[in-house]
């Protein structure tokens, strides 16, 4: 066993959430290139050890923090949304004793405060080491800095990376897959892609869409790709029955004219290479979601990382994906009212507008903005801030301040913000952080 070298902690099962499929093996292949080929070791860290040991049956857990202790490794770097860090930890520090563990790294995904209970529970042997908080997105970091009683030396940013080898901006794809999708010589083409689910506004999205086209005479061609999601809200109490959003989308598509100038068409989920295909296909990217869990979002990098633009919300980490070249990415305002999140409808309509005139199929525009987002979000990219985040010093923990206790104290119930998003409530604490 080689000691002395960083310990990436990894589950090496895909999981449930389709985003982290990609973002973990991208992440992993960065550290890879980061750290070289004999920098680093990996242990693998399954969920269902993690269940085993909250069920009090910890042996094969214990195995894992014993071959983990053993490596004496410089530092821990989680890379995985789930299992939680806790339960591996709390065997480690029996482990080390009275000796501090390695400095510890987690990259943390948009369910930090879905797990607040459990991040509650390791405070103390948070406090006691050396760590740092990666998020993906500058509004993440305000997001968790409201949480620490200190958030200066805990926080840093990281994008998660694209795999920029295999989306790329291709005029040979565009044209296959604009004639693979039957879309005519000047249509305006806007793609979404990823859940179609209440919280990312999908009936909104395509009646805004619908809207648009009407109203401004634009031939319009929306692609929806990805999985129906009948989630709901359920943070705010909002529940859906089964195929409630098929129902609901279906209702929309089934009331489309053949003389109306938009035209949706649900493609349904698709793979790698497909997407790659529609990214190249479309003009522009759109996303009306105000989901709680937008830290990042992949689907955005990876069509702008094809060339396509981008018309998204100013929520979340999708304010990271604006450039000094105004076009290449467009956000519609957010705001949080006394009944709600309310989207300026408005700002996006003048964004579709805009991208609707600039010459969206040009090789050379399209080639330009693709290289502008491979800069930023390649495994290569993401490497090299692997690699500064790495070298800098890190300091103690300060800890949880009261706000985050309260959270987790409130993440212990079915809902724990009934009223919805609202201002003057908890999820204003919380979540206005999102906004700026």
């Amino acid at each position: 066993m080689r000691t002395g070298l960083p310990a990436i902690i990894s589950t090496h099962v895909p999981s449930a959430w389709e985003s982290c499929r990609i973002i973990a093996p991208n992440l992993l292949h960065a550290y890879q290139l980061a750290l070289g080929p004999d920098g680093y070791q990996i242990f693998s860290y399954p969920e269902k050890l993690a269940r085993e040991a909250v069920q009090s049956k910890g042996v094969p857990l214990l195995d894992l923090a014993r071959r983990i202790h053993a490596a004496r490794p410089s530092r821990l770097i989680f890379i995985d949304h789930m299992p939680h860090p806790a339960p591996l930890l709390m065997a480690l520090t029996v482990l080390y004793g009275s000796s501090p563990l390695p400095p510890l790294y987690f990259h943390v995904y948009g369910d930090f405060i879905l797990r607040s209970d459990w991040w509650a529970k390791l405070e103390d042997t948070l406090t006691q080491a050396q760590l740092l908080f990666i998020c993906a997105s500058g509004r993440q970091t305000n997001l968790l800095s409201r949480m620490f009683n200190r958030a200066d030396r805990s926080v840093e940013v990281c994008p998660f990376a694209v795999d920029t080898g295999h989306y790329f901006s291709s005029p040979a794809l565009r044209r296959e897959w604009r004639a693979k999708l039957g879309l005519n010589e000047g249509e305006f083409t806007l793609v979404y892609s990823g859940r179609l689910s209440m919280q990312k506004n999908v009936e909104l999205l395509i009646r805004k869409v619908q809207s648009f086209a009407e109203q401004a005479g634009v031939n319009t061609r929306l692609l929806l790709a990805g999985r129906y999601d009948d989630l709901g809200a359920p943070l705010f109490g909002r529940q859906h029955r089964r195929g409630a959003m098929f129902m609901r989308v279906n209702e929309i598509l089934k009331a489309q004219q053949s003389a109306h100038p938009c035209r949706v068409d649900y493609i349904g989920h698709v793979g790698r290479e497909e997407l790659l295909g529609i990214y190249n296909a479309a003009d522009c990217y759109v996303s009306m979601s105000l989901h709680h869990d937008e830290d990042f979002g992949m689907s955005p990098a990876e069509a702008l990382s094809c060339g396509a633009s981008a018309v998204l919300t100013s929520w979340g980490g999708y304010s990271g994906f604006v450039s000094h070249n105004s076009t290449d990415c467009e956000l519609a305002p957010v705001r949080l009212n006394a009944e709600n999140l309310e989207i300026d409808q408005t700002a996006f309509f003048r964004a579709l507008l805009r991208q609707s005139v600039l010459p969206q199929g040009d090789p050379a525009l399209r080639r330009a903005r693709s290289l502008r987002y491979h800069a930023r979000f390649s495994l290569q990219a993401v490497a090299e801030t692997l690699r500064t985040i790495g070298n800098k010093p890190l300091g103690p923990f300060a800890g949880f301040n009261p706000l985050f206790n309260v959270v987790a104290e409130r993440m212990q119930h079915n809902s724990p913000y009934p009223g919805g998003p609202r201002s003057g409530s908890l999820y204003e604490d919380v979540y206005s952080a999102y906004l700026k």
